[in-house]
């Protein structure tokens, strides 16, 4: 990402309007798909609360949704993507209790349907504090190789309204149970992209504190930037049908069954290495 507001081009506050707008015709999709993640959600709570939060590195391609539950990827597109050590190091590490901490007071927020932005932006600080830190104030676009525009977030000035708006459906979906509108609003985060740094993390977080609310649980412990960066090629793949393509339905099937997915999966990884080893 890069910050240039004198090359990026003006910005269709219409258009950004209609596309969170259509947040409002997420909910309700993939039932058995919904049934599926809650049943291993419930499943999964209480080995959360008891076990570490991190499988070990080895293990990762274990938690990758097997490719015949992918429909309609290109197969060009099943690769690996390269990762550096510092990520690496970044993503194996259990939150610092201070993001523990913002992430369930978000989730009780959210419960009652009284969170704010503020409460958001509580768990961006807590993963990045000191100057990244809260809600950007410059202009953040996508360049292509060829340095055209590939995608370019709202100006800072529109920030207020879309985040109320995106948490207005948020707490629709956890006061209706939908796991899917949850799963097209993770995705709203990054179109928005509200923060200078951290938005995937962020809103990876305000997923699991959603979920936990939608079904009473605490998800907290989930290790769920490991289990996106497993699944990172679908990930994006589907995060960038929805910008280029609209399709929305796509990306909401794929999110909850990599949620299934690795829920299902993490007890008996875990469980099948003694303490102590192959631990990062």
């Amino acid at each position: 990402m890069s910050a240039d507001a004198d090359m990026a081009p003006a910005f269709d506050r219409q258009r950004h309007l209609e596309a969170l707008a259509h947040l409002a015709d997420r909910g309700g999709g993939h039932p058995r798909l919904q049934a599926d993640l809650a049943q291993a959600a419930r499943r999964a709570a209480p080995w959360l609360a008891d076990r570490p939060p991190c499988p070990p590195l080895p293990l990762w391609p274990e938690l990758t949704l097997p490719i015949d539950r992918v429909a309609q990827i290109p197969a060009s597109r099943i690769q690996r993507a390269p990762i550096s050590m510092d990520i690496a190091a970044r993503i194996a590490r259990a939150d610092e209790p201070a993001v523990t901490d913002a992430l369930r007071t978000l989730g009780l927020c959210l419960k009652s349907g009284q969170a704010t932005s503020g409460d958001l932006v509580a768990v961006q600080a807590a993963l990045l504090p000191g100057p990244l830190s809260g809600m950007r104030t410059d202009t953040i676009a996508l360049r292509r190789a060829d340095e055209s525009i590939d995608f370019q977030a709202p100006p800072a000035q529109s920030l207020e309204e879309g985040m109320a708006f995106l948490l207005a459906q948020t707490h629709r979906a956890v006061a209706g149970g939908d796991l899917a509108l949850l799963a097209a609003c993770y995705a709203s985060v990054n179109f928005l992209h509200p923060f200078a740094d951290g938005n995937g993390r962020t809103s990876r977080r305000l997923l699991l504190a959603g979920i936990g609310a939608c079904l009473d649980c605490d998800l907290s412990p989930l290790p769920i930037d490991l289990v996106v960066w497993s699944n990172r090629t679908y990930h994006d793949y589907r995060l960038r049908q929805i910008t280029q393509a609209g399709q929305w339905n796509g990306w909401v099937a794929f999110l909850l069954q990599m949620l299934t997915h690795a829920l299902s999966r993490l007890p008996a990884l875990v469980g099948s290495i003694p303490l102590g080893e192959g631990r990062v």
